[in-house]
C-alpha cells in the first residue's frame, strides 16, 4: 500500500521550510537596519517604519493570489514565479539604495514580499497534497517550528551584515535566499496538476473565497490569530528602534539578541505538541493570556520606570511571544477545522494576519509622538485587549468550535475544490 498520496518524488522538507519562510524573512530582514536606513534616507525613526509595513503589505496580498495562479499554472511554476518576483523586488531595493530613491526603496520592498507571498502558501498545498494526514501532521509541525526560528536566524544574521558591511548587504543575502529557492523548487515534483483557463472557474473561484469569508467563525478566528502574530511584528519593527536609539546597541547586538523571543515561540510550540493532548482550546487560550498580560505588564512596569535593557526588552518579550504562539498554533486548527477548503482558508488566514499585524504597526506609530517608547508595550496591550474581545465573540458566535462538535459553517459546497 502507498504510504502517499501521488506517486511521484518526495518533496524535500528543506525546500518546503525556505518557501514557507520566504516572506517573513523578506519582510524582517531589515529590522536590524532600520535605525541605518532612517539616516541614509534621511528620515525619522517613526517614518522609517514603512520599511517594515509596505513589506507587510505586499506579504498580505501575495497570497490572495496563490489560489488562483496555482489552478492554472500548477504549485511549482506558481513557486517559481512568486520567487521570481522577489527576486526582482529585491533588485529594485538595491538599484534604489545606489540610485539614494527611497520611494523606490519601498516599492521593491513591496514587490519582494508580494513574490514572497504568492510562493509561501503553496508550500502548505503541496505538503496536503503529498503525505496522508499523519505524516503531514508531522512535516508541517517540523515547517511550524523552523518558522518560528528561521526569521530570527535571518535577523541575526542581518545585524551581522549591517554592523560590519552595511545594510545594503542584506539585500544581497535574501538575494541569495531567493536564488537558492528557485534552485532547489526546480528539483519538487509538481503535485497539483494545472487546468486549462475559462471564465468559469474564475467565477467558481470568486464564489469560493465568498463562501468562506461570509463564516464569521472563520474571519473571528483569523482576527485572533492575526493579532497573536501581530506581537511578533510590533517586536521586529520597535525592538530594532529601541534597542538603538534607547539602549544605544548596534545592529551587531541587536541581530544576536533579537533570537531571544523567537526562542520562546520554539518553547511555547514544544510545549504545545507535548501537552496538545490534554490542553482544550480554552485552558491554552487562558493560559496564553496569563503569559501574555505577564510579559506585557513587565515591560511596561519596566519602561515606566526608565529600565530599558536587554533583560527589559528581549527576556519580556520572550514571554510575550511564548504567550502568543499556542494562541496561532490553536486558532489556526480551529480554522482549519471550519473551512471546508483548505486551499482558500490558507490564503485568506494568511493574508487577514499581515493585514492585522500591519495594522499592529500603524498603532505603535500612531501612539509613539505621545507615548516614546512606551509604544511597544501599550501597543502588545491593546492587541491582547483585541485578542480576549474575539475570542468571547468566537464563543459565543459558535462554541462548538471549542469542542468536538461540528463547526457552523463546515458544509457549503465549493464549486472549485476539485481543482486545488
Amino acid at each position: 500500500m502507498n504510504q502517499y498520496k501521488l506517486d511521484v518524488k518526495k518533496p524535500a522538507t528543506f525546500t518546503l521550510l525556505l518557501i514557507y519562510s520566504f516572506p517573513a524573512c523578506i519582510a524582517v530582514s531589515l529590522s536590524p537596519a532600520l535605525t541605518s536606513i532612517g539616516q541614509t534616507y534621511g528620515i525619522s525613526s517613526n517614518a522609517v517604519k514603512d520599511v517594515m509595513t509596505l513589506s507587510m503589505l505586499g506579504y498580505a496580498i501575495g497570497p490572495l493570489l496563490s489560489a488562483p495562479i496555482t489552478t492554472f499554472l500548477g504549485r511549482k511554476v506558481t513557486v517559481i514565479l512568486g520567487s521570481i518576483m522577489a527576486v526582482l523586488g529585491l533588485v529594485l531595493s538595491v538599484f534604489a539604495f545606489f540610485s539614494d530613491n527611497y520611494g523606490l526603496f519601498l516599492v521593491g520592498r513591496f514587490v519582494a514580499t508580494f513574490g514572497g507571498g504568492v510562493a509561501f502558501c503553496l508550500s502548505y498545498a503541496i505538503i496536503s497534497d503529498f503525505y496522508k494526514e499523519a505524516e503531514a501532521r508531522n512535516v508541517l509541525a517540523i515547517i511550524a517550528a523552523a518558522f518560528c526560528l528561521i526569521p530570527g536566524i535571518v535577523m541575526a544574521i542581518a545585524g551581522q551584515l549591517t554592523h560590519y558591511l552595511g545594510w545594503e548587504y542584506t539585500l544581497f543575502f535574501m538575494l541569495a535566499y531567493a536564488v537558492l529557492t528557485i534552485v532547489l523548487t526546480l528539483g519538487l515534483p509538481e503535485t497539483g496538476s494545472p487546468i486549462p483557463f475559462n471564465k468559469k472557474d474564475i467565477q467558481e473561484l470568486d464564489h469560493d473565497y465568498l463562501v468562506v469569508l461570509k463564516n464569521k467563525s472563520f474571519i473571528y478566528a483569523c482576527i485572533i490569530i492575526g493579532l497573536a502574530i501581530s506581537l511578533l511584528y510590533v517586536y521586529a519593527t520597535d525592538a530594532s528602534l529601541i534597542a538603538s536609539e534607547k539602549m544605544k546597541m548596534g545592529p551587531s547586538m541587536f541581530g544576536y539578541y533579537s533570537v531571544i523571543p523567537y526562542v520562546g515561540a520554539i518553547v511555547s510550540l514544544t510545549a504545545v505538541r507535548i501537552f496538545s493532548r490534554k490542553l482544550t482550546y480554552v485552558r491554552t487560550t487562558l493560559m496564553s493570556f496569563v503569559l501574555m498580560l505577564i510579559g506585557a505588564g513587565a515591560t511596561l512596569a519596566a519602561f515606566l520606570s526608565g529600565s530599558i535593557n536587554v533583560f527589559t526588552l528581549f527576556g519580556f518579550t520572550f514571554i510575550i511571544i511564548a504567550g502568543s504562539i499556542p494562541i496561532n498554533v490553536s486558532y489556526a486548527t480551529i480554522a482549519e477545522n471550519i473551512s471546508p477548503y483548505r486551499g482558500i482558508e490558507a490564503s485568506l488566514i494568511s493574508s487577514l494576519f499581515m493585514f492585522i499585524s500591519i495594522f499592529a504597526v500603524k498603532v505603535s506609530s500612531f501612539l509613539h509622538p505621545f507615548m516614546g517608547w512606551l509604544e511597544y508595550p501599550i501597543t502588545a496591550f491593546i492587541m491582547v485587549g483585541l485578542m480576549a474581545v474575539f475570542c468571547v465573540l468566537l464563543y459565543r458566535h459558535d462554541p462548538k468550535v471549542f469542542g468536538a462538535g461540528e463547526a457552523e459553517g463546515s458544509q457549503p459546497e465549493l464549486k472549485a475544490a476539485r481543482h486545488l
